[in-house]
């Protein structure tokens, strides 16, 4: 079986490969698509004055690899199965979200390609951990977790546009 150390950097690498899809594709994919009609539906283009530049972007991202990084680093180094996880089950939430988008709009958009091909890995990585966990912690350690990564989400989003402001200066 694969140590824990080894699920959490797994489930990192897989969180950082997504999170770069969304900071290269975002903002050129919003671009590019704004005005077709068949995107109208899509949640990147309905949503589109809400995204900042790619270098706002990549800011609010970065604090959330630094997040997630020092979670799974811990998690690993202890190790605790239950906070590998409850961050993966938290992450696996987020990337069902994209391909959600995804579907409904009919295309593939930021974020939906690397959420498809992570997914089932993730779902492997929980599926590991989960025979390492005792039900009660590993409950109360995934609903705490999921919700401080969507109240983090939600800041970022609610702050995207004064991080804007700083990186442009």
């Amino acid at each position: 079986m694969m140590s824990i150390m080894a699920l959490a950097y797994a489930s990192f690498a897989l969180f950082v490969t997504h999170e770069f899809e969304e900071i290269i594709r975002c903002r050129p994919w919003i671009e590019r698509h704004a005005s077709d009609k068949r995107y109208a539906r899509d949640y990147w283009i309905r949503n589109r004055e809400y995204y900042p530049s790619t270098p706002a972007l990549s800011a609010c991202i970065a604090e959330e690899i630094v997040l997630y990084g020092v979670a799974m680093f811990c998690a690993g180094l202890l190790p605790f199965a239950p906070v590998v996880f409850a961050v993966t089950f938290a992450n696996s939430l987020h990337l069902l979200g994209h391909l959600g988008f995804a579907l409904r709009s009919r295309s593939w958009n930021p974020g939906s390609v690397t959420a498809a091909v992570t997914l089932p890995i993730n779902i492997g990585v929980m599926v590991v951990t989960a025979h390492a966990l005792d039900v009660v912690p590993s409950i109360i350690w995934t609903v705490v977790v999921t919700a401080v990564a969507g109240a983090n989400l939600q800041q970022l989003h609610r702050y995207a546009g004064a991080v804007e402001r700083i990186v442009r200066g």
